[in-house]
C-alpha cells in the first residue's frame, strides 16, 4: 500500500506538496522529520531535527494573520532549525504551565530585576525563556544586564553574535535544556522544547515591527499568540504602555504588576491625547499638545522634573519648528 506525505518547502508557495513515500522510508518518517525532496526523485532523510507539531501549528498562524504563503515562514524559520541534532526530540509536547494566565505588564524604567525574578522561577522549573527587544542595541543591554545572575544559561541570538553562540542556542533548546534567550524577531522561530516564558521589552518600541522582509511579523503580537500556544507565560514591560497593552489592561485582558509602588501618582494619571484631531483644531505647538506644555509647565514650576518618552527617532518626521 502506497503512503504519502505532505512536504512544506522553504519556498513562496501557498501550501505543501503531496509525495509519495519510497517503501524504505515508509516506516520511518514522521511528522515534522526534515527531508530533502526534488520533482521525480525520492525522499531522502537528512540528519536534521525533528519539528514539533506545536511548532509547525505555530507557523502556519503566522502564515494566516500575517498574510504570507507558509512557504515563506517556513524558509525563515528552517534556517534556525540546521543544525546537527545531538539528542533525539521524543516528539512529545511538554509544557510548563497546564493551564493559560492572563499576561503580565510591567511599567517603570527599572524593570530589570522584575524581569530576573520570574525567569529564575521558569529556570528553576526546567523550562526555558525568551527575552525580545526591538533592536541589537536593546537586545545586548538586557543580555549584559541579566548575564550576572544567569551565567553561562544566558545566550545573546542575533546576526551580529558569533556563529558558535547562535549555534550552540539552537541546540540546547532543542535538547529540553534550561536557558535563556536574549533575540530579536528571528528568535521567535528557534526549536524551543520547553518554552515556559517570553518577556518583550520596551513592548511599545516600533522596531517590533519586522519591515525588511516577509512575513512581517511583529514581535510582541507574535509572542502573545505563542504564549497562548505553548502555554508560556508572556510578560511585557516598558516606561510607558503601547495603545494596545493600555487597551487590554482597562479590559481586564492583562495584569499589571509595579516595578516601584505608584503612591505618588493619582489614579488616573494617563490622558490620550489624539494629535490628528489636535492638528486640525490648531492645538498643538511644535510636537506637544497645548494641554502636555501646560502640564509640564506646572510640574516645573512645582520644582518637579518632566519626563518625556519619545517614539524611535527614524520613526518621527522633522520639525520645522525646532532647530538642529
Amino acid at each position: 500500500m502506497e503512503t504519502y506525505a505532505d512536504i512544506l518547502f522553504p519556498l513562496a508557495l501557498e501550501s505543501p506538496l503531496t509525495y509519495r513515500i519510497p517503501g524504505d522510508l515508509a516506516d520511518v518518517v514522521i511528522t515534522g522529520m526534515q527531508v530533502k525532496a526534488s520533482v521525480g526523485q525520492k525522499i531522502m532523510e537528512k540528519a536534521l531535527p525533528v519539528i514539533p507539531e506545536e511548532i509547525l501549528r505555530f507557523w502556519e498562524w503566522i502564515a494566516r494573520y500575517y498574510m504570507c504563503p507558509l512557504g515563506t515562514v517556513a524558509k525563515t524559520a528552517l534556517s534556525l532549525w540546521k543544525f546537527k541534532r545531538r539528542n533525539a526530540f521524543t516528539g512529545k509536547e511538554s509544557y510548563l504551565i497546564q493551564e493559560s494566565c492572563k499576561t503580565l505588564y510591567i511599567n517603570g524604567v527599572e524593570r530589570t530585576e522584575i524581569y530576573r525574578e520570574h525567569l529564575q522561577k521558569i529556570i528553576l522549573a526546567g523550562g526555558q525563556c525568551l527575552v525580545l527587544g526591538p533592536d541589537r542595541v536593546a537586545c545586548e543591554k538586557i543580555y549584559e544586564a541579566l548575564l550576572p545572575a544567569f551565567g553561562e544559561i544566558l545566550l545573546c541570538f542575533h546576526s551580529k553574535r558569533p556563529q558558535k553562540e547562535q549555534s550552540r542556542a539552537q541546540k540546547e533548546l532543542y535538547a529540553g535544556n534550561p536557558c535563556i534567550v536574549c533575540g530579536m524577531h528571528h528568535a521567535l522561530f528557534l526549536p524551543y522544547t520547553r518554552l515556559g516564558m517570553i518577556i518583550v521589552d520596551m513592548e511599545e518600541h516600533p522596531g517590533h515591527k519586522k519591515q525588511d522582509a516577509a512575513p512581517h511579523i511583529h514581535s510582541r503580537d507574535t509572542a502573545l499568540m505563542m504564549g497562548q500556544m505553548f502555554r508560556a507565560q508572556i510578560l511585557l514591560g516598558s516606561v510607558v504602555p503601547s495603545l494596545e497593552t493600555y487597551y487590554n489592561l482597562e479590559k481586564g485582558k492583562f495584569q499589571q504588576i509595579h516595578a516601584i509602588p505608584n503612591k505618588n501618582f493619582p489614579d488616573n494619571h494617563l490622558t490620550i491625547i489624539d494629535t490628528l484631531k489636535a492638528l486640525k483644531s490648531n492645538a498643538m505647538k511644535g510636537t506637544l499638545h497645548i494641554k502636555s506644555l501646560r502640564a509640564a509647565e506646572e510640574v516645573i514650576a512645582g520644582g518637579k522634573e518632566v519626563l518625556l518618552v519619545e517614539s524611535d527617532p527614524d520613526y518621527l518626521e522633522p520639525d520645522a519648528s525646532f532647530p538642529g
